[in-house]
């Protein structure tokens, strides 16, 4: 069964595709969906819909899991996350994927994490790292090709993909 978790945003969105069979889960696929800074939002929306329909479309998953922008705390940037949410909302309807969302304490605390508020922005990074590096030890030569600078999106999406195989099985039985 496929999961696809995603980090939105509309400058970089990080995403993970893992296949949970029985007990194993493997990553298929990781990496981050980029567009230019200095294009209009509204065709960085559009290209950022391609990007995420066609991952929908070619995985087809039981369920996509999706970091809810709630809590975002500047007008634009929520702005933005929240064009980034839409789209991927649109692109979960459009092909019937399962969408499962939640705020970043709440996915956080499914996996033992820390807080938002417990740690500085660094700290936070380097214990989804440490935790996406302990549960696959491997996910870093799955990166290689992904600029440093936005490696952090596809880790952030792989923790959040791996907190809500449940609801991919759920998603499956109901249906």
């Amino acid at each position: 069964m496929i999961v696809i978790g995603l980090d939105p945003g509309t400058a970089h969105c990080g995403f993970a595709v893992l296949d949970h069979e029985r007990e194993r889960v493997a990553i298929r696929d990781i990496g981050t969906f980029e567009t230019p800074p200095h294009r209009l939002i509204r065709e960085r929306v559009d290209e950022l819909a391609g990007d995420v329909a066609g991952l929908i479309a070619g995985w087809r998953p039981a369920c996509v899991v999706v970091e809810s922008p709630l809590g975002s705390k500047q007008a634009k940037q929520a702005a933005m996350l929240w064009a980034a949410y839409g789209v991927i909302a649109g692109a979960c309807a459009a092909w019937n994927a399962y969408l499962a969302s939640r705020s970043p304490d709440e996915w956080r605390g499914m996996l033992g994490l820390s807080a938002r508020g417990k740690l500085r922005e660094g700290e936070r990074k380097r214990e989804i790292r440490a935790y996406c590096k302990r549960v696959f030890p491997t996910c870093e030569v799955a990166l290689v090709d992904v600029p440093a600078g936005v490696r952090q999106h596809a880790f952030d999406a792989l923790a959040i993909s791996c907190c809500w195989a449940e609801c991919a099985y759920g998603a499956r039985e109901a249906a």
